[in-house]
């Protein structure tokens, strides 16, 4: 039995690559395995500080850590689209800010990293949420 018979991918959120849209279901063991601590290490890097945005910090991430980002979405791709080879997801296309929102995604879907509401916000979004790495408030 595959990972894809035992999950239910129908709203599942999408990511654009490549020129191509992938569904990111919620990660299985096997993923998760792969990914967890790149995640916890990748969002202690990203965390928005007084003096730099998200945004800065990104553009800061050096070479492994940008590695470590695309391993990330690799692997959080697989989940639903196992024929995905290493070798074709080298090959895409993407820029920095696709790769980047798709690690948003893949990070939520691992369920590591949950957005909550800052006190005050109406929609938060990944930038402007707090982070919990147990899910609670």
């Amino acid at each position: 039995m595959t990972d894809t018979m035992l999950i239910d991918d129908s709203n599942a959120p999408r990511v654009t690559l490549g020129g191509r849209t992938w569904k990111v279901p919620e990660l299985g063991i096997r993923q998760l395995r792969l990914v967890r601590r790149p995640i916890i290490d990748l969002t202690d890097a990203l965390v928005e500080t007084a003096d730099e945005t998200t945004g800065e910090r990104v553009m800061k991430l050096s070479e492994a850590q940008f590695g470590q980002m695309c391993d990330v979405v690799f692997h959080g791709l697989t989940r639903a689209h196992p024929e995905l080879t290493r070798d074709a997801f080298e090959a895409m296309a993407a820029t920095d800010g696709e790769i980047f929102l798709a690690f948003l995604v893949v990070r939520r879907q691992s369920g590591i990293y949950v957005i909550r509401a800052a006190p005050g916000a109406q929609a938060p979004g990944e930038a402007d949420a707090e982070m919990s790495p147990t899910g609670t408030a």
